[in-house]
């Protein structure tokens, strides 16, 4: 019986590649909460996956894995890279007024607080209060848009 040779650069390799955590690992470190709150969890986990990806390539060149830690830290700084205004406010100083890509129009404090008061709780949106009974939900969008 012949014994296979092995390569132990491979096997160091190899040894390396396991203390790469799973993603669901990564997605569960505390470290990352603020950012799945932040970015969504499907952009973290895109970040998570690119992250690992490039530690396989630099394990694969000889270097040794990055610590859990160390990881997180990649993640955070491959969010901030590639989203970095994601989500925060901007000044519209464009001159034009309703600029698709700085998110429409501001809704006046008035809408926002009827919002806040009709979504904070329940409301008649399908309910008639005469009847008693399941109403229209366009009813009262109706009579307002008929005055």
């Amino acid at each position: 019986m012949k014994k296979e040779r092995t390569n132990p650069g491979l096997e160091t390799i190899n040894l390396e590649m396991r203390k790469l955590p799973q993603v669901e690992v990564l997605l569960s470190d505390p470290g990352l909460g603020a950012s799945i709150r932040r970015y969504s969890r499907p952009l973290v986990v895109e970040a998570i996956n690119n992250t690992l990806s490039s530690a396989r390539e630099r394990i694969a060149s000889g270097m040794k894995a990055p610590s859990p830690e160390e990881l997180v830290e990649l993640i955070k700084e491959n969010l901030d890279t590639n989203w970095p205004g994601f989500g925060s406010e901007v000044i519209n100083a464009t001159g034009v007024i309703l600029h698709t890509n700085l998110g429409r129009a501001p809704l006046p404090t008035a809408a926002l607080d009827a919002i806040k008061r009709l979504c904070g709780g329940f409301s008649a949106l399908e309910y008639e209060h005469k009847t008693g009974k399941r109403g229209r939900r366009a009813l009262e969008l109706e009579r307002l848009l008929c005055m």
